[in-house]
């Protein structure tokens, strides 16, 4: 095991919570399209952006001002039906820019708890917010480090990640410092881990296998920490890799990607490389920009393809099997319990649901 000077910090702390409750009802829900003539963002994401696609149980009125809009006014459904009784899943889509609850501002990441809870990355709102199976909020909690006896501050959240007990992680910097913060499912601070970095886009993920945590510092280097903070493993990549995200299979590999190169690599956590595959290209299969990635249960792999638009999905070898869903600018991605892909677009702010029949079959 390497030694380093990363250690864990264990706090225990009261974190502000905002709920809401929501009623549903049974419906039939119907994809509406928003006007042509509507105004998307630029790619520095400060102009203003409106969902392409809605399942509402009322109609959603997007002139409205956002104080105007209830929580409940927007209870998104996946299930269609057609006049024979066929039952028909479609995507989930919700969200859209604002700073209310259940508005984005830069969904950045997203993860899916045991439980189905999503947890969305509000990254420039900086806080999680969480979410039903179905996308209906249902709390949130600002992203803040605390220390005993000193004042709260502000973390500015990169990634987040949960681990087999519910617990959420989520890495990001104050003041150009990488911090690690453990929270719980309500947004109480459990502990923290401080890699003693520094790095302008840091990633983590959590092998829900045996707990350990994996934190990309400065690019090419790559922690693995073990459940109790202490480091198992650092290892530096060579050859010119460049990591931008990362996940871990259900091996308890190491997944990443190379935006740079257009590569995604596997990895052993104790840094044995085990095969890569990628190319730059626009075609099937092929990647430009990999961003973030995820695994199934069967060890398919799920690529965030962001200048070509689209997430993708290969088998556990690399191998090219479908896209599954397209939209204008791809970039958290998550996989669900059920199989379901859940997935963020950055220019509508917004946040989609793909079932696991459409992730399957296209």
């Amino acid at each position: 095991m390497l030694t380093s000077n990363a250690k864990m910090v264990s706090t225990a702390s009261t974190a502000t919570t905002f709920t809401a409750t929501t009623s549903t009802s049974t419906t039939t829900a119907s994809t509406a399209t928003a006007s042509p003539s509507r105004t998307l963002a630029t790619t520095t994401f400060t102009s203003t952006s409106k969902m392409s696609t809605y399942q509402t149980t009322i109609p959603f009125d997007t002139t409205r001002p956002e104080t105007e809009l209830s929580i409940n006014s927007a209870v998104p459904t996946s299930i269609n039906k057609e006049s024979d009784g066929r039952v028909l899943m479609k995507p989930i889509t919700f969200g859209g820019k604002g700073k209310s609850p259940g508005k984005f501002q830069y969904p950045n990441a997203v993860a899916v708890s045991a439980e189905n809870e999503i947890y969305v990355l509000d990254v420039d709102n900086r806080r999680i917010q969480v979410f039903n199976k179905n996308g209906v909020f249902l709390r949130l909690f600002k992203t803040v480090y605390e220390v005993p006896g000193k004042e709260k501050q502000t973390i500015h959240p990169y990634d987040v990640a949960i681990d087999a007990n519910g617990f959420v992680w989520v890495v990001g910097d104050i003041r150009d410092e990488l911090q690690v913060v453990q929270y719980s499912q309500i947004g109480q601070q459990m502990s923290t881990v401080d890699p003693k970095s520094t790095t302008s886009f840091p990633a983590i993920a959590v092998n829900v296998l045996n707990g350990n945590i994996a934190v990309v510092t400065k690019g090419n280097t790559i922690f693995v920490f073990l459940p109790d903070g202490s480091v198992y493993n650092r290892f530096q990549l060579v050859g010119g890799v460049d990591v931008s995200f990362v996940t871990f299979n259900n091996e308890g590999n190491i997944l990443f990607t190379d935006a740079m190169r257009n590569t995604v690599h596997e990895y052993t956590r104790d840094g044995d490389k085990l095969f890569q595959f990628g190319s730059k290209g626009r075609g099937e299969g092929q990647l430009r920009s990999p961003a973030r990635i995820c695994t199934d249960s069967s060890g398919n792999i799920f690529v965030s393809n962001m200048r070509n638009k689209r997430f993708d999905m290969f088998t556990s070898r690399g191998e090219f099997v479908r896209t599954v869903f397209s939209t204008k600018s791809p970039v958290g991605l998550a996989c669900g319990p059920d199989g379901q892909l859940v997935v963020t677009d950055a220019r509508s702010h917004s946040v989609t649901i793909i079932p696991r029949q459409l992730v399957l079959s296209g």
